[in-house]
């Protein structure tokens, strides 16, 4: 019986340490579809919605690379990401299984878009990288009133606090 129980404990070990997600880069993540990866990233553009927040990764919606898909609300718990994160003003590692997205589009209402207009387009500080310089950076920001529509786009959905990190990286800017 206690050879069994180790058998299976050891069994679980080495099957929880081979079952470790890779970190790939954003450019690689379509030879990844269906795997467990890590991406470490900066978002470039968003949606919110009603119960889902859309960030969009390597470039704006649509033209966008990858979208990670966090529920706002997970078994009666809210999920609250870093809205440095959402802004793109952090580089954060995404933790998920890369899917097709094959669901219909989103029509859900907006959410406060007044609010969300305010923080994106107040001024943020930056960083020149090459020069060290520092400057204001000011953006603005129309949301998308139609349906999202991500049908045979790769997405990631995010439904627990742990598939983002911890750890955020600030964004250096390289003007040339």
């Amino acid at each position: 019986m206690k050879w069994t129980i180790l058998t299976i404990l050891l069994f679980s070990c080495f099957t929880a340490i081979g079952q470790k997600a890779d970190t790939i880069a954003v450019k690689d993540i379509s030879t990844h579809l269906g795997k467990e990866v890590v991406v470490k990233c900066r978002v470039i553009d968003f949606d919110s919605r009603t119960n889902l927040l859309y960030l969009y990764i390597g470039n704006r919606f649509p033209n966008h690379l990858l979208t990670i898909i966090v529920k706002k609300q997970v078994n009666g718990k809210r999920l609250k990401i870093d809205k440095d994160i959402i802004l793109g003003r952090q580089m954060v590692y995404f933790t998920g299984k890369l899917i097709n997205y094959t669901e219909n589009p989103d029509t859900t209402a907006l959410t406060d878009q007044a609010m969300l207009k305010r923080e994106v387009e107040q001024p943020q500080a930056g960083i020149l990288e090459y020069t060290g310089q520092a400057v204001t950076i000011r953006h603005t920001y129309e949301p998308r009133t139609g349906p999202i529509d991500l049908r045979g786009k790769l997405v990631m959905i995010i439904d627990d606090r742990k598939q983002v990190g911890t750890k955020k990286y600030p964004i250096i800017m390289n003007v040339n």
